[in-house]
């Protein structure tokens, strides 16, 4: 059979609709929407405002801020 327009549409939604309620492995991928076809999901796929990992910078000679500990007043 050769689909068409909303019948393509319509078949596809249905796939995947029987592989969510089947709960296959990717039903379970589609229903939170990860990838599905093994592609890694690191780096790329984010959605929203995420633009990527930032660091903060410390100045040369200096120890890093977390393992500065106040001094204790006796």
């Amino acid at each position: 059979m050769h689909f068409v327009g909303n019948d393509l549409i319509f078949s596809t939604r249905q796939d995947i609709n029987r592989k969510i309620t089947t709960r296959t492995w990717t039903g379970y991928r589609h229903q939170y929407g990860q990838k599905v076809r093994g592609q890694h999901t690191r780096t790329t796929g984010r959605t929203g405002a995420t633009i990527g990992v930032t660091k903060s910078k410390v100045a040369p000679g200096a120890a890093p801020a977390a393992a500065k500990e106040p001094e204790k007043k006796k």
